[in-house]
C-alpha cells in the first residue's frame, strides 16, 4: 500500500476504467466511458493531492485503489476537514482478496494522521460493511465520521452519532474513526 505518484497517474486512470467498466457495458454509469475520466476530475480539484489517493501495488501493477477527496464543511458553528472516499475499484482480476478492504484502512490510518475529523463513503453496506462502514439512512444524514471505537462528546441526541453535520442526502456509507 502506498500513496500514489504523479508518475503513475495515468496507470491509476486506468485501473479506474478497468475497474468500473461493466458500469459502462451494462448502461449504468456512461460517464466512466472516458478511460481520462478519474484523471480529468483529479486535474479539476483545487484540493486534491496524489497522496490522497491509496493505492495497492502487486508485483509492480496497480491494482487496487480509494481516493480521498478532501473538503472542508461548515456545521453548528465549526469547520470540519472532510475525507470524501471515492474511485473505489480494484482491477477485476484481483477481485475477492480482501484488497478494498485494506486499501481503505490504509485511507483512514492516512486521513487519521492528516487530521481530517470524520470521513464519508457512499455505496452499499453489503460491500463496505466487513470494512467497518454503516449505513446511515436518509433523509437525515448525521456523521461525526472516523472510526468504530471513537465517539466523540457532540452527540446530542443520544443516539450514539455525534451531531458533526446535518444534511438532506438520501443516506451513504460512513464509518466511525
Amino acid at each position: 500500500r502506498d500513496p500514489l505518484t504523479r508518475s503513475r497517474a495515468e496507470a491509476h486512470a486506468e485501473l479506474v476504467h478497468q475497474s468500473y467498466y461493466e458500469y459502462v457495458v451494462s448502461g449504468e454509469r456512461s460517464f466512466l466511458a472516458n478511460p481520462q475520466w478519474w484523471l480529468h476530475n483529479a486535474q479539476a480539484d483545487p484540493y486534491y493531492q496524489p497522496e490522497q489517493t491509496r493505492v495497492m501495488v502487486r508485483n509492480g501493477k496497480l491494482v487496487s485503489s480509494v481516493t480521498s477527496y478532501t473538503r472542508t464543511v461548515y456545521a453548528d458553528g465549526r469547520t470540519a476537514r472532510v475525507g470524501c472516499l471515492g474511485s473505489v475499484c480494484t482491477h477485476p482480476d484481483y477481485r475477492r482478496q480482501g484488497l478494498v478492504r485494506e486499501v481503505l484502512a490504509e485511507a483512514v490510518a492516512w486521513m487519521q494522521a492528516q487530521g481530517y475529523q470524520w470521513s464519508c463513503l457512499f455505496g452499499r453496506e453489503e460491500v463496505y460493511g466487513s470494512s467497518g462502514w454503516t449505513f446511515l439512512p436518509g433523509p437525515r444524514l448525521d456523521a461525526g465520521i472516523f472510526g468504530p471505537n471513537f465517539v466523540s462528546s457532540s452527540d446530542q441526541n443520544g443516539d450514539g452519532i455525534p451531531d458533526i453535520i446535518a444534511s438532506s442526502g438520501q443516506g451513504g456509507t460512513a464509518t466511525l474513526l
